[in-house]
C-alpha cells in the first residue's frame, strides 16, 4: 500500500489574520522516545513575533535566548494564564487549606520586576507586549515611521536582557533560570 506524503496547506487560522509562514523546528519528544528524544515539528513562524525576528535574521542568539527566558518567566509568573477548570467532573471538597500563591509564582514576579527595573517603564512595557501578550506592533500606531521606532526600541531591549542575564550569543550556552522550567 503507497502511503502518500501529505503536503501541509498554509492556511491561516483565527487571530493570524492571513499571516502564515511555515517552518520547522525540533522540540522534545512527547513521547520520551530515547531513540528520538527530539522530533521535528510544523510551526508558524509568524504567530510568534520572538520567532519570526530571529528567524528573519533580525535578532541574534543572545536576545532570541532572552526573550524566549522573559517568555518562560511571563508564563511562570501565571500572568494572563489562568488554570483549566473541568466543568464536566463533580467538584472535590478541599478540607486542607491550599496556599493561593506558589512560590513559583512570587519568584517570577520578583524577576519580572527587577526585568522592569532594568528596561525602565517603556520598554518592558513594549518588549511584554509584543513577546508574551502577542501584540502587533501595528496596533501600536498606523505610522510607518513609529512602528520602526518600536520595533527597534524592542530589538534593543532584547539586547539589554541579553547583557543583563550575561548571554553572548552563538558560542554561549542557553540562558539558565530556576524560574523556567527549560533552558531558553
Amino acid at each position: 500500500m503507497n502511503k502518500k506524503k501529505r503536503k501541509m496547506v498554509a492556511s491561516p487560522g483565527p487571530g493570524y489574520e492571513g499571516r502564515f509562514e511555515l517552518a520547522k523546528t525540533r522540540v522534545d519528544n512527547p513521547y520520551d522516545d530515547p531513540k528520538n528524544p527530539k522530533v521535528e515539528v510544523a510551526i508558524n513562524k509568524r504567530h510568534d513575533l520572538l520567532i519570526h525576528w530571529y528567524a528573519r535574521k533580525t535578532i541574534d542568539d543572545a536576545q532570541y535566548q532572552a526573550g524566549s527566558r522573559l517568555q518562560a518567566i511571563w508564563h511562570n509568573a501565571g500572568i494572563g494564564a489562568p488554570g483549566a477548570i473541568q466543568y464536566d467532573r463533580d467538584t472535590v471538597d478541599v478540607s486542607g487549606q491550599t496556599d493561593p500563591i506558589p512560590d513559583r509564582i512570587i519568584a517570577a514576579t520578583d524577576e519580572l520586576r527587577a526585568i522592569a527595573a532594568h528596561l525602565g517603564k517603556a520598554d518592558y512595557r513594549w518588549l511584554v507586549s509584543l513577546i508574551c501578550e502577542g501584540t502587533k506592533i501595528s496596533d501600536f500606531s498606523n505610522q510607518e515611521k513609529e512602528r520602526k521606532y518600536i520595533s527597534k526600541r524592542a530589538r534593543d531591549a532584547l539586547g539589554y536582557l541579553a547583557d543583563y542575564w550575561r548571554a553572548t550569543g552563538k558560542a554561549s550556552q542557553p540562558i539558565r533560570s530556576e524560574y523556567c522550567s527549560h533552558a531558553a
